[in-house]
């Protein structure tokens, strides 16, 4: 799976990182090795370049847009540092936006199944991890 995320520290959240070009090479690629490509956008532009070139599954980003072009959304944190103690702040907000229950399956099964992990994470069954959602 590939993950396209760069920001540096001068980057802008307006910033869109990369062309809708670059992203299709990266699918292609992707696809010619039974993966995929997630995406991290921080704004629309973002979010509708990825999805013009093809990417069909996120991990983090601008929610409406790319719910609204039909793109499965997993729940994930990608803080580091100080920050660690915010990591359950985005279940909290996407429960706001979605419903409850939309979250958890957007913190469990779906973000599993864009992993292709689903067989090993993501539900509640002998022999499955779990992660403590608080």
């Amino acid at each position: 799976m590939g993950r396209f995320q760069t920001v540096g520290a001068h980057d802008r959240l307006t910033d869109t990182q990369f062309t809708v070009e670059g992203i299709v090479v990266a699918v292609q690629e992707a696809a010619a090795r039974g993966t995929c490509v997630t995406v991290h956008a921080h704004n629309n532009e973002g979010v509708r370049n990825a999805v013009e070139a093809g990417v069909r599954e996120r991990m983090t980003g601008v929610l409406a847009v790319a719910t609204e072009a039909g793109v499965r959304i997993g729940l994930a944190s990608d803080l580091i540092g100080p920050a660690q103690n915010r990591r359950g702040e985005e279940l909290g907000l996407r429960a706001e936006l979605e419903t409850p229950m939309e979250a958890l399956v957007a913190a469990t099964n779906a973000t599993a199944e864009i992993l292709g992990l689903s067989s090993e994470v993501g539900g509640i069954a002998p022999g499955r991890v779990v992660e403590d959602l608080r």
